[in-house]
């Protein structure tokens, strides 16, 4: 996992294409399947006067940002894993940094994956997902 400073600096660093924030201050992502919830009823959350909801239409792409090139929003398809995104996005530019790989999940979360053929983990990327590649940090100038 990453710690949510890397997660932001890594994110301001890719500017939404669509010129919105990574997300509002204050959201809260809340599980609202009626089967999760009566086996986990810890994540059902009470409202409270005031709250708003906002239910989001379901996405049809997956974005790559980072050191790909051809940075964009690719077609969603189910069963696509990480490593076939990135390909679709031109692959890696020289100043990836192909260990430091991470999806941030369309509810916030932030994981890092294994692209790399030594220690290779097929991951499947969801509808709203995005890959970020990060740069080097001898690239980015720092080292």
């Amino acid at each position: 996992m990453f710690t949510r400073e890397r997660v932001a600096r890594a994110l301001r660093a890719e500017p939404a294409r669509d010129g919105a924030a990574a997300g509002p201050a204050g959201r809260v992502v809340v599980e609202a399947d009626p089967t999760v919830l009566r086996v986990r009823p810890e994540l059902d959350v009470v409202l409270e006067p005031g709250d708003r909801l906002f239910v989001p239409r379901r996405p049809h792409s997956v974005l790559v940002t980072g050191e790909v090139f051809r940075p964009g929003a690719l077609r969603f398809v189910p069963g696509t894993r990480v490593d076939a995104y990135i390909r679709q996005a031109g692959g890696f530019r020289r100043s990836a940094d192909r260990e430091r790989v991470f999806v941030v999940y369309p509810d916030g979360v932030a994981r890092r994956v294994s692209v790399e053929a030594w220690n290779y983990n097929p991951v499947h990327v969801p509808p709203g997902g995005r890959v970020v590649v990060p740069r080097t940090p001898a690239a980015a100038g720092g080292g």
